[in-house]
């Protein structure tokens, strides 16, 4: 009785050397091209290096202090604590402020609050939107702040 097990398992156990790694490499050569990244938005951690920034303004989004710094090369938003009370909160931009907890139909996605700061556009609002709860969470007008 485990005679004949064994044979059929030797014979699957090689079946599967075999066929595995073709499976794999022609999963990996059937993979679509990544999306190109959004190239209207910059990140980093210094602003693109020698950069004259004017004074921040701080705005607070439930405990975390986010700030709109200005500088040559446009407006920034810089998070000083990740702090939100919300799970995966992206970053949006509106040229109208949005009503209740839906995002305007004009909004761009900016992206997701990753790193220490984020260029924006100059004018508008900045959207702050919970994915996983799907409501806005903080709204920052960047035309109104110095």
């Amino acid at each position: 009785m485990i005679q004949p097990l064994r044979t059929w398992h030797r014979r699957a156990a090689f079946t599967l050397a075999g066929l595995l790694p073709v499976v794999f490499i022609s999963g990996l050569l059937a993979r679509k091209a990544p999306a190109p990244g959004n190239t209207t938005v910059t990140w980093g951690r210094n602003g693109g290096g020698q950069t004259h920034w004017r004074a921040a303004a701080p705005v607070r989004v439930g405990k975390a202090q986010v700030s709109v710094r200005r500088s040559d090369d446009g407006a920034w938003l810089e998070f000083r604590s990740s702090e939100l009370l919300e799970p995966d909160v992206l970053v949006y931009w509106s040229a109208t402020v949005p009503g209740g907890n839906a995002l305007p139909g004009d909004s761009r996605l900016l992206g997701a609050i990753a790193a220490h700061r984020m260029q924006v556009p100059a004018e508008g609002y900045a959207v702050l939107y919970s994915l996983a709860h799907q409501n806005v969470i903080g709204v920052i007008p960047l035309s109104e702040l110095p």
